[in-house]
């Protein structure tokens, strides 16, 4: 009981520490989160250390003007242009109730007619550096306030016409928004919901009625679909529908928050549209799973590396045959391929670096019937019904290590679960891409099913690729997948920097933590260099203390789904006499592979703002 007690003391120390931490130039939310081009609007941003802002910044692009007006709202405060198309001012700090430092600052933006759809960053410049970045969604669709709170019931439901986007907000708990659309007999709409919401614990849902009513209410409303996935690391919390009304008549869209939530924190943008506009269809769909991989996919991947590519093999010509009889020369014939200048020949035998795309075609759910590729392939199909199961057959030599990558360019988890296993001879299936390992501090084990799988096969021979819906219980023209089958290539992958500002003091440090991603196998180093950085500040590599690993888990076959990943620690270092200024410059962080004393090509990494503050 003891330990226990001086546990939870712990706990509760180290909890109450984490909340009274200041965040420095922290941005938490906007509302609105999206305006249509052409429109001028007043948001108000939220977050914390933002006292004293005096401007807005959208990066390194942005000009900034002294305003030539005078009084109280203009004093000190400039106009900033941001490089798509966006002019932004800062006209007002108001402190939230019970807190001393302004905690949300009113900014008027003015969207240009021709400025670029979709979302920008904006950062707000205080007294103490940058801080960080919040998106705003700039729109080509005609937008919609939402009008007050008469919308709270079905029948005060706002009446809108589409194609429009709603900008709403739940502003408290348990809050519900109803909207109110004509259809057509047959009409299909894609409904898409779009926040900007902090954290996972508040979600947004999407609901879509009939207007019913009976005798007893007439306000009566009959639930039609719903989408309210739980909120989680990976699945999205932007909710999408699309239904095709087989009735004509007066329907209604309700937008409400998974788990009560609601606060000013919860903007959200509502597209209605037909499902035939472009961008009108989009499913809600798996993050990790709309990765884009291609044909030209291989040859992206040897660039990430310093490694020397293989030589394609030459293909095998047929050896010449004298022409004893008119039999066998005419055998002979039929087997030789076209020559190079035949008509048909740039399509009988494909580049030395061109990948073969192969299209899915039924019957093909059985290993009798199973399509064969070679290594590599693009393979493109699509499970066209529940059950849908499509086979692929194809020869490995002994040693060959193969990487399977998926795509599911349209649907994705939690409606399409793509499942890939690779059977032998015997029948028996070996591989898959289902990761199983112990998790949650090592109580139960869990199972999720990965976009890329890669595996060293022992024995030469023939296997089949067999891919299904995990569940077995959707299917459709939009399940569709695309499979890269290729060798493994050992290369660098991701690389990501652990900050998105510098906000540095004359005299100060600041630490950059760079993560490289070693995929495949990838044995050599990775150079990393710093570039543009101010007069006064300097880059030099540093170390950190070795972190305690704990007892080993079990992680399943990790090897199979998750790279190695090592990180690097850069120290930036301001003079004590390094230059101030006030408005925040660029620096590189970029990357080159080293492997036995070869330089691969130069890879960018990210740009950061940096920002020298006065002396201390």
């Amino acid at each position: 009981m003891k330990n226990l007690s001086e546990a939870l003391s712990l706990f509760v120390i180290f909890s109450l520490a984490v909340l009274c931490t200041p965040r420095a130039q922290q941005v938490d939310y906007m509302f609105p989160i999206g305006a249509q081009r052409g429109s001028v609007i007043e948001a108000e941003i939220h977050g914390e250390g933002l006292g004293g802002a005096h401007a807005v910044w959208f990066g390194g692009g942005t000009r900034l003007f002294t305003i030539e007006t005078t009084g109280p709202e203009a004093e000190g405060k400039a106009l900033s242009q941001g490089p798509h198309g966006i002019e932004a001012q800062i006209i007002s700090e108001e402190p939230s109730e019970g807190e001393k430092p302004p905690s949300a600052i009113g900014v008027r933006m003015a969207i240009a007619p021709d400025a670029r759809p979709g979302d920008h960053a904006l950062r707000l410049l205080t007294p103490q550096g940058l801080s960080s970045p919040i998106t705003f969604q700039v729109l080509p669709e005609r937008v919609i306030a939402e009008e007050g709170d008469a919308n709270a019931l079905p029948g005060g439901a706002q009446p809108v016409e589409f194609p429009a986007v709603i900008s709403g907000r739940i502003a408290g708990d348990g809050e519900l928004d109803y909207y109110a659309f004509e259809v057509e007999a047959g009409q299909e709409l894609n409904f898409r919901i779009t926040t900007r919401l902090p954290g996972p614990q508040i979600d947004a849902e999407l609901a879509l009625f009939e207007a019913t009513g009976s005798w007893f209410n007439d306000q009566q409303i009959t639930q039609l679909a719903y989408n309210g996935e739980p909120a989680s690391d990976t699945i999205t919390k932007d909710p999408a529908l699309t239904y095709r009304f087989e009735r004509g008549g007066r329907y209604l869209a309700r937008v409400s928050g998974f788990m009560g939530g609601g606060g000013p924190n919860f903007g959200y943008l509502l597209r209605i549209a037909p499902s035939s506009m472009p961008g009108g269809s989009t499913p809600l769909s798996h993050g990790r799973f709309q990765r884009a991989i291609s044909p030209e996919r291989i040859d992206e991947l040897w660039a990430r590396t310093a490694q020397a590519r293989p030589a394609v093999e030459p293909v095998e010509e047929p050896k010449p045959v004298a022409a004893a009889a008119a039999g066998e020369s005419q055998a002979v014939a039929a087997a030789t391929p076209p020559a190079a200048d035949a008509p048909g020949a740039e399509s009988a035998t494909p580049a030395p670096n061109e990948v073969p795309v192969l299209n899915e075609s039924e019957p093909n759910e059985t290993d009798d019937t199973a399509m064969e590729f070679s290594i590599p392939s693009f393979l493109e199909g699509v499970i066209s019904e529940p059950g849908d199961v499509d086979v692929y057959k194809f020869r490995v030599k002994a040693g060959q290590r193969l990487a399977f990558e998926i795509q599911t360019p349209i649907k994705g988890p939690p409606l399409f679960n793509p499942r890939l296993g690779v059977v032998d001879a015997a029948g028996d299936e070996f591989l898959t891409n289902i990761y199983s390992r112990i998790v949650r501090n090592f109580t139960f084990y869990t199972k999720t099913i990965e976009p890329k799988t890669i595996y060293a096969f022992e024995l030469e021979g023939e296997y089949w690729l067999r891919v299904r819906d995990m569940t077995s219980r959707w299917g459709g023209p939009e399940f569709k997948y695309r499979i890269l089958v290729r060798d493994q290539v050992p290369h660098v992958g991701s690389v990501s920097v652990n900050a998105d500002r510098i906000n540095i003091q004359p005299g100060g440090t600041r630490k950059l933590m760079v993560t490289t991603v070693q995929e495949e196998g990838y044995r050599g180093e990775v150079a990393i260099a710093v570039e543009g950085l101010p007069a006064g500040v300097h880059a030099f590599p540093g170390t950190d203390v070795e972190r305690d690993k704990g007892p080993p888990v079990d992680e399943g076959e990790k090897e199979r789904f998750i790279p190695k990943k090592r990180d690097a620690t850069i120290m930036l270092v301001a003079d004590a006499e390094a230059p101030s200024f006030k408005y925040p410059q660029t620096f590189r962080v970029t990357c080159r592979s080293v492997l036995d004393g070869r330089l691969g090509p130069v890879l960018p990494v990210r740009e950061i703002p940096i920002t020298v503050l006065g002396s201390p």
